[in-house]
């Protein structure tokens, strides 16, 4: 078997253990979506109380972020609730929901007005740290890098969002929210509310998506749509130099 497929192989048994098990590895679940917003501008916060295989409306959920109660909803039909909030200060903070003695958490990464997002496609991630000891350090250092410098930001295509958010901190990885993957659409949102988006990282399918959103596009995949890297550390040099000269 190619080192190629291999990696697939990984990939998908992922995937599958993320659509048998869910993001708790239970049947009946409080689900928290990450969230990212800008300090001083609301937010939408959003969860979803769900059975075995279908969603369970009607349900009262208490809130908090960062152990700060934030009142108690209740889902609707389809299982979603929303609180609308207006962080107050910046950082990676810990959303808890409560209902009916099941507990979800998820992560809301409040950025300052000047700070810049990378959003890195999860599933080039994973193929990395399936890939071997030279590349997952590659990728892990590399990661961590650009963190100090950009907010990180992961956007899961294929395999879900809640479940990998989990698996992120264990594989030595910088932690951060996982948005799901929606294409333009995504990164609109992420503009409409004043995030700052300073490159994406991804599969050919994810850099072509975002090139009339975002300048700097990089892909490991060869594409006309992004610059053409083969290890981590030269996007990390790319946008090194990029911001100590801004």
């Amino acid at each position: 078997m190619s080192k190629f497929l291999q990696r697939w192989v990984v990939a998908a048994a992922l995937t599958l253990a993320a659509v048998i098990t869910g993001p708790g590895g239970a049947g009946a679940q409080v689900v928290v979506f990450d969230r990212v917003g800008v300090l001083g501008n609301p937010v939408n916060l959003a969860v979803r109380t769900s059975g075995l295989f279908s969603a369970e409306g009607g349900k009262l959920v208490d809130l908090s972020l960062d152990g700060e109660p934030l009142g108690r909803l209740m889902t609707g039909a389809d299982g979603y609730g929303y609180r609308r909030v207006t962080p107050q200060r910046a950082g990676l903070l810990t959303i808890e929901a409560r209902s009916d003695g099941r507990r979800g958490d998820g992560r809301l990464l409040v950025m300052e007005a000047v700070d810049q997002a990378v959003l890195v496609e999860l599933e080039s991630v994973l193929k990395s740290v399936v890939g071997g000891a030279a590349e997952r350090e590659d990728c892990r250092t590399s990661l961590e890098s650009i963190s100090r410098r950009f907010r990180l930001v992961y956007a899961a295509r294929w395999i879900g969002a809640d479940w990998s958010r989990t698996r992120i901190v264990p594989a030595g990885l910088p932690e951060s929210v996982v948005l799901p993957w929606k294409g333009s659409a995504l990164l609109r949102s992420l503009q409409d509310q004043g995030v700052r988006i300073a490159a994406l990282v991804g599969s050919a399918a994810v850099v072509s998506e975002g090139r009339t959103r975002v300048e700097q596009r990089f892909s490991f995949e060869k594409t006309r749509d992004a610059s053409v890297v083969t290890r981590w550390e030269e996007i990390s040099t790319t946008l090194g130099a990029a911001s100590a000269s801004r």
